[in-house]
């Protein structure tokens, strides 16, 4: 376990080098912090004026790992207790700083707290989800474009069916997809970034949410977080600006996702 004194150090180095505009296209990092129970230490906060990086005793303000509002500025924290290696900090890092990015942008396409609450368990749609999911990975996965075509069409039509099961809560999960998917997915790109493990061995730790029923009914929020990750890499491969253009469209990611298929289609799939 790092010690916070070294931790910093590492943080700040990473970040000197991060290409953020290659882990998402105008990726702008707001303000951010690491601390743990005695110290914390801040960067790139409007409040520290001549210094890049300040530190302070912690105050009970930096809890849990999130996106918070410190001194009026969004801030992503991250607990050292919680992530006491640089190659695990860094990631979930990536992931608060991306969310402040998207507050910045003026992100609206939140879901609807409420339709948690109210979200129905049909054993029909919990299998077709599973289904659907997995023709999702596998798409991702393969390398045939015209095999990646037909599972992606898979995905689609697994998940039609299972929309007119569950109707408008369809728009709960799509909602989840379009607001953490994308999270997910820069941190799993400054994932690999610091890893020297192959990209299948860090993925399974995402995607084994995705083939469960339990997970993926019990923990709707980090499987539909995976979910709209995997719809991020399809679309790498699928549309080349898709990240500008989607950030500013109010249709939710597996809308978005399906126009940029059906335009796509009328091309050939020549960019898968």
């Amino acid at each position: 376990m790092q010690q916070i004194e070294d931790l910093w150090k590492q943080v700040d180095e990473m970040m000197e080098k991060t290409d953020f505009n290659g882990l998402w296209h105008g990726f702008e990092p707001v303000a951010f912090a690491i601390y743990n129970k005695e110290k914390v230490y801040l960067w790139n906060h409007p409040d520290n004026l001549d210094d890049n990086i300040t530190f302070f005793p912690w105050n009970p303000q930096f809890s849990g790992d999130d996106l918070i509002f410190y001194r009026d500025y969004p801030t992503a924290i991250v607990s050292t207790d919680h992530y006491p290696e640089i190659d695990c900090l860094y990631p979930r890092l990536m992931q608060e700083l991306f969310r402040g990015y998207q507050f910045l942008l003026g992100e609206a396409r939140f879901p609807d707290t409420w339709g948690g609450f109210r979200y129905p368990i049909y054993l029909d749609a919990i299998d077709l989800k599973i289904k659907e999911r997995i023709c999702l990975y596998d798409a991702c996965m393969e390398e045939d474009a015209a095999l990646k075509e037909k599972k992606i069409f898979e995905f689609i039509s697994f998940r039609s069916r299972r929309i007119k099961l569950i109707k408008e809560f369809a728009a709960y999960e799509f909602s989840l997809e379009t607001v953490k998917g994308p999270a997910l997915y820069v941190q799993f790109k400054a994932l690999r970034r610091c890893s020297r493990n192959a990209e299948r061995t860090l993925l399974n730790p995402y995607t084994s949410i995705l083939f469960e029923q339990g997970q993926s009914l019990f923990h709707l929020k980090k499987s539909c977080a995976c979910s709209g990750m995997l719809m991020c890499f399809l679309l790498d491969a699928l549309y080349r600006n898709w990240q500008f253009s989607f950030m500013r469209s109010e249709k939710s990611l597996y809308d978005f996702f399906c126009d940029s298929l059906y335009s796509l289609e009328h091309r050939g799939f020549s960019a898968l």
